[in-house]
């Protein structure tokens, strides 16, 4: 009888792309680690865009990193800010949506605020995310995702009706397919290896059509693959 390999513990982590994949119990640990350092921020997204660009935000965030890390030597300052504009100009449009759809009062920061103990409470939630931002333009986009996800919900509680008249849940989505292409510009900027969420689905409407197979991860539409997908820097 030929000798079989020990099987691995239940328990175990397991590799997905290259990711340790997490159990729920290591995921609220890691949570409330994170929760300690400074400047984190809690998300738990409650809508089907923000569930997405969420998943965004981590190859952003160490590319932007990277980016502030190379300014003055090797890079120009100019030359890192031209690789962060794609971000910044989806920062504008997103800005410009909130106000149209919540009004100014979404833009408060009284709406990010949470005590220390709802933040705890948020961050032991099987869907949370926490995350530390790096940069100001990351810190922005993850509140503005937040507060995207706010008025997700409440848009998705009026009459259907009246959303058949009303462009802003359209918006949204075109918003999400733009953050796509903008994180994957400052990726490819910052030679950071990104992969598009594979959730992210194809959505179609009277006026355009834009999205990805969900057979395709790293193609975005009228973006090819090699596009999205940046080597990481060798030697650096």
């Amino acid at each position: 009888m030929s000798a079989q390999a020990p099987s691995r513990p239940a328990d175990a982590s397991v590799q997905r792309k290259g990711r340790p994949f997490l159990s729920q119990e290591e995921r609220r640990v890691r949570n409330l680690e994170l929760l300690q350092q400074f400047g984190s921020q809690v998300l738990v997204p409650h809508s089907p865009e923000t569930r997405i660009m969420v998943r965004m935000i981590y190859p952003l965030n160490k590319a932007l990193s990277k980016l502030r890390r190379l300014v003055g030597m090797p890079l120009t300052v100019e030359a890192v800010m031209a690789a962060i504009e794609p971000i910044r100009a989806w920062q504008a449009h997103v800005t410009f949506w909130l106000r149209e759809s919540g009004g100014d009062l979404i833009l408060m920061p009284t709406v990010l605020r949470n005590s220390g103990p709802e933040r705890k409470q948020l961050a032991q939630h099987r869907d949370a995310h926490v995350i530390v931002p790096q940069t100001d333009e990351a810190r922005e986009a993850i509140e503005s995702i937040v507060r995207m996800d706010q008025v997700l919900v409440t848009l998705r509680m009026v009459s259907l009706e009246t959303l058949q008249h009303d462009g802003r849940l359209t918006r949204a989505s075109g918003l999400v397919h733009e953050l796509n292409e903008a994180v994957a510009k400052v990726c490819q900027s910052a030679q950071v290896e990104y992969h598009a969420p594979n959730k992210l689905q194809r959505v179609v409407s009277k006026d355009q059509v834009v999205g990805v197979s969900e057979s395709s991860e790293s193609t975005v539409i009228g973006v090819p693959s090699h596009d999205v997908v940046a080597q990481p820097v060798q030697g650096r």
